[in-house]
């Protein structure tokens, strides 16, 4: 689940019930991990959104990766 949730904020800041939505679930517990580890960073200020860092740029999986396509 983590590499789902990197990959849909590869493209760009996301609301926490835009990811939910978009990945079918509540993943307010990946993101939080996300947020302690360092690769994405959390934005109360007009309401929850979550973007990733540089570092989680850098671990951010490719799409075929994740599919095992080539």
């Amino acid at each position: 689940m983590r590499d789902r949730v990197l990959l849909a904020l590869r493209a760009g800041e996301a609301a926490s019930e835009a990811l939910d939505e978009r990945l079918g679930g509540d993943h307010s517990s990946t993101l939080s991990e996300l947020v302690r580890e360092g690769l994405v960073e959390r934005d109360d200020m007009w309401g929850v959104s979550y973007r990733l860092t540089q570092a989680g740029r850098a671990q951010c999986p490719r799409w075929r990766d994740i599919c095992g396509g080539s």
